[in-house]
């Protein structure tokens, strides 16, 4: 069974809720194009229920593994993302698992790279520069 990334307000009473939630896997499983091989990541969220709506405090920390955009080996890089979103009352749930996904690939960099250029794959490396 997948984890769910949705927030139900409906019923809730004014005041700061806090959700938890690991991304793993599994969860990029659903986005192939992504370039994400696999990753861990943790979500946490700060809601404040008020009148007119509610406000969203999003932390997301953690690491995916992707393809050197220099050497086409794996790569491991950090990902970190902090954000507030607005929402006014117009449902009952927000499903927040394409925001997940967009804010992690938004907090990669653009070429993605081993920092360090030694742990590229040296045969890799000697057929570029040939």
């Amino acid at each position: 069974m997948k984890p769910s990334y949705i927030i139900v307000w409906k019923g809730l009473k004014e005041g700061v809720y806090y959700y938890e939630w690991r991304v793993g896997d599994g969860f990029w499983a659903d986005y192939p194009e992504s370039g994400i091989l696999r990753g861990e990541a943790e979500v946490k969220i700060k809601m404040e229920v008020g009148r007119g709506g509610v406000k969203l405090e999003i932390g997301i920390e953690g690491s995916v593994t992707v393809e050197c955009d220099r050497c086409l080996d794996e790569c491991e890089l950090p990902v970190r993302h902090e954000d507030e979103l607005t929402a006014k009352y117009s449902d009952v749930e927000m499903d927040l698992r394409q925001y997940i996904y967009e804010s992690i690939i938004l907090a990669l960099p653009l070429l993605r790279v081993h920092p360090d250029k030694a742990q590229c794959n040296p045969e890799m490396l000697k057929r570029i520069t040939e």
